[in-house]
């Protein structure tokens, strides 16, 4: 069958594969605590992340929220979704859209 070191290969990248498909990393914050961080950080309210005004500076915010809340928490699209009160489409474009501002103290 194969030497036990590409054998042992193997099953570790379809392991990691296998838990970067189930979303299996561990969550550090909940939902509520990253949208406090970027309403401290956006100078908006909690209420204008969560409604669908179009401002830049609330769209910038909800964006960033998306973004790492599904790419660096490991949130699916529907969950971000529900909590923000918008479409799963919305959510996910908007996470993978380019972000302009620096996202890393998020």
């Amino acid at each position: 069958m194969g030497n036990s070191e590409f054998i042992q290969e193997v099953l570790f990248e379809a392991g990691a594969r296998e838990k970067e498909t189930l979303r299996l990393s561990a969550r550090v914050f909940d939902l509520s605590s990253l949208s406090r961080d970027i309403v401290k950080g956006g100078g908006i309210t909690e209420s204008e992340l969560r409604s669908g005004r179009r401002k830049s500076h609330v769209s910038r915010a909800r964006k960033i929220f998306c973004h790492v809340e599904v790419n660096k928490m490991g949130h699916s699209g529907a969950e971000v979704a529900r909590f923000l009160g918008a479409t799963t489409s919305a959510v996910n474009r908007a996470a993978n859209s380019k972000v302009i501002v620096d996202i890393s103290r998020y």
